[in-house]
């Protein structure tokens, strides 16, 4: 399905963009986290999940030689969680959410290409 562990994280991240984009359901939970400081019943925290799977994968992406040496899979999960968030906010206080978001979509995809760029083991990295 995907050649490399990194284009899997890629649609990881994805796919959720599609769903903002889609559900309304799904659009509601962001908003019911974005203002989790003033719901008194506690909720799971979120994006736990998440940075733990995608530490997971790019941990597999470095073990196959897809990071740059002396990546570390830890943080980069928490920098791409942390930049899906950020696309989200950023589009959302540009526009008031007026063009929808179908914009968190596509401000994910340029995010994802640049840091996806910035991740990847050049020509040669591994080499001894």
């Amino acid at each position: 399905m995907h050649d490399h562990v990194l284009d899997l994280l890629g649609a990881v991240f994805t796919r959720p963009a599609v769903q903002i984009r889609e559900d309304p359901i799904i659009r509601a939970t962001v908003r019911l986290q974005t203002g989790r400081s003033q719901i008194a019943e506690p909720l799971h925290l979120p994006y736990v999940d998440w940075i733990e799977t995608s530490t997971g994968l790019l941990h597999t992406a470095a073990d196959g030689g897809e990071l740059r040496p002396g990546a570390d899979p830890a943080a980069l999960a928490r920098v791409c969680v942390a930049g899906f968030q950020g696309v989200q906010h950023v589009s959302g206080s540009l526009s008031g959410h007026a063009d929808g978001t179908e914009r968190v979509a596509e401000w994910w995809a340029e995010w994802w290409a640049v840091t996806r760029a910035g991740l990847a083991a050049g020509p040669g990295d591994h080499d001894s």
